[in-house]
Formats: structure tokens, sequence, C-alpha cells
């Protein structure tokens, strides 16, 4: 993976339970885009709201469909969603 150059924008809390936070979502804003990041492990500490910063963004499918099965090797085409 290769880091992206950024702004960290904003760190909101996610899930809590009891009092204790234990996610957050980041928004993070690139030359080309705004995106807010989910941050399971809440790596990401406050004091690097405003920075700018060097991050891998990585992806998590959600779900993984066959398109084709099709001439292009055993699994076809896949799609993730």
């Amino acid at each position: 993976m290769v880091y992206t150059t950024g702004t960290i924008k904003e760190i909101k809390s996610g899930a809590e339970l009891g009092g204790i936070v234990h996610d957050q979502w980041i928004h993070f804003k690139t030359d080309g885009a705004n995106i807010w990041l989910f941050d399971e492990d809440m790596i990401c500490p406050a004091k690097l709201e405003g920075k700018r910063v060097e991050v891998k963004i990585g992806v998590l499918p959600l779900d993984v469909k066959l398109v084709d099965s099709g001439s292009e090797g055993f699994l076809g085409k896949l799609q993730l969603r």
C-alpha cells in the first residue's frame, strides 16, 4: 500500500458503550477528495486534527459477487461492493 497525503479535518467518536468509545470516524481531505475513514482501532489521536499527514488507506469489502464466469480465468470477473 502507498501513503496518501492529506489533512485530518475532524475526528468524531463512533460506537460508545458504558461511557467508553470503541471506534471513531476521521474526516480526511486530500487534494482530490473529502472522505470519512472508519478508524476501528482508534489509532488516530485527536491532536492530529488540522494537521497534514500521510495515511495508508485500506479497503474492506463487504460483499463479493461473481459477475461473469467467462474466459477470464478460474473465478471470472469479481465485483466488490
